[in-house]
């Protein structure tokens, strides 16, 4: 491992990533190293142009510690999922056993606690919406029926359009893999 890296070494390395100049197929990780301007790049491929190894000959954590003197920011996109999931499990404990629930809401406090959470996105493609909305001409693509209410700002019929195989699995951003759900059918499909 290169343990004098540099911050110009990862500047450099972030600079080759934006142009696509290395030799191996990236995947999705889960660890990033967020930039002064926020933007976050896969800390194991930077880590691995800046030292010019393929990224199977070292771990996320290797790679972590080899720039620990940098005072980079690494940011986890599983801890997003990873509350989420926790929320669920809390509320499915919470339901077991209401008196416990009740004596914890008397001293709860009633101001949320915040945090900052940083996610990546994906920029979707307006025109594929607005195709699926128009091919769906109002009515729900799973349940057939109407959308159950219109939009306040144009009065059109409420519908959500939803990726049939979702983009962080590697779906197309495609009217081929969309279609207009009412809210209902939206939840279903993602938790039902």
């Amino acid at each position: 491992m290169k343990n004098n890296i540099k911050l110009n070494d990862i500047e450099a390395a972030i600079a080759l990533y934006k142009k696509n100049k290395f030799s191996w197929n990236i995947r999705p990780v889960d660890w990033h190293i967020s930039t002064p301007t926020g933007e976050l790049y896969p800390l194991k491929y930077i880590y691995a142009i800046a030292i010019g190894k393929n990224p199977p000959q070292f771990t996320t954590n290797q790679a972590k510690n080899a720039m620990l003197h940098l005072n980079l920011p690494y940011v986890s996109l599983r801890f997003v999922k990873e509350n989420e999931i926790a929320l669920h499990n809390d509320v499915d404990a919470s339901l077991q056993d209401r008196a416990s629930r009740l004596h914890r809401l008397e001293t709860a406090s009633k101001v949320p606690t915040k945090r900052l959470v940083i996610r990546e996105e994906y920029d979707r493609n307006s025109d594929v919406i607005a195709e699926v909305l128009d091919r769906a001409k109002g009515y729900c693509e799973s349940c057939n029926e109407k959308a159950p209410f219109n939009r306040l700002r144009d009065n059109r019929p409420y519908l959500e359009v939803h990726h049939i195989v979702r983009l962080a699995d590697g779906g197309d951003d495609s009217v081929q893999n969309a279609e207009a759900l009412c809210p209902n059918c939206h939840r279903q499909k993602h938790f039902g």
